[in-house]
């Protein structure tokens, strides 16, 4: 999964309720967490970003121990089995709408297993508790490593951006987001261009 969905799917789920969790539980995909250690897990540069800017904590499950999970993977048998089996769309946009649909319909209104009462329900009392949207839009973001090359240049996606000549040898972070790309280099910012098209 690339990073730029994975932090899409945030903002847009947030968005969705209306609000956004204090912590996010998530099992160790490469989207989220670089390292998966049992003590000091490292969360992808990105990932910690949209962290910041929503103001969630990110906790990981331990490795090797799916009871930290919970019942999340029933969740994703429920969505296949009864929302998607047997069901085919002409496009994302039907489909997400059929989802919608289903959910507010057919998911949110079932006398939940567990909990014994209607999701929906459930959802209307916990939406108290969300923490209140940024008042900016989250700007997605990717960052990664690259070599200062001898001609005073970093390649991005085939792309040559400028970078100080002092540091040619050394590897650097770029942060990339739809419209520009920044230069770092031991936190600080060194420049910033226009992403090239």
């Amino acid at each position: 999964q690339k990073i730029e969905t994975w932090c899409g799917l945030h903002a847009r789920a947030f968005s969705w309720f209306g609000g956004v969790v204090r912590m996010v539980k998530l099992d160790n995909l490469k989207a989220g967490i670089v390292e998966a250690v049992m003590h000091d897990p490292v969360a992808q540069r990105s990932y910690r970003d949209l962290a910041t800017h929503y103001g969630f904590l990110i906790s990981p499950c331990r490795p090797k121990t799916p009871r930290h999970k919970g019942k999340v993977e029933s969740n994703v048998h429920y969505v296949e089995r009864n929302a998607l089996a047997g069901r085919s769309f002409a496009n994302l946009r039907a489909l997400n709408e059929h989802l919608v649909r289903w959910a507010m319909e057919v998911a949110g209104i079932r006398d939940h297993g567990t909990t014994h009462e209607r999701p929906l329900d459930r959802f209307e009392k916990e939406k108290a508790v969300l923490v209140p949207l940024p008042a900016a839009p989250y700007e997605i973001s990717t960052w990664r490593k690259a070599k200062v090359h001898t001609d005073g240049h970093v390649v991005l996606d085939g792309s040559y951006y400028s970078a100080p000549c002092r540091l040619v040898g050394q590897e650097i972070w770029l942060r990339s987001t739809p419209s520009s790309v920044e230069l770092y280099h031991e936190h600080e910012r060194l420049a910033t261009h226009p992403k090239a098209s």
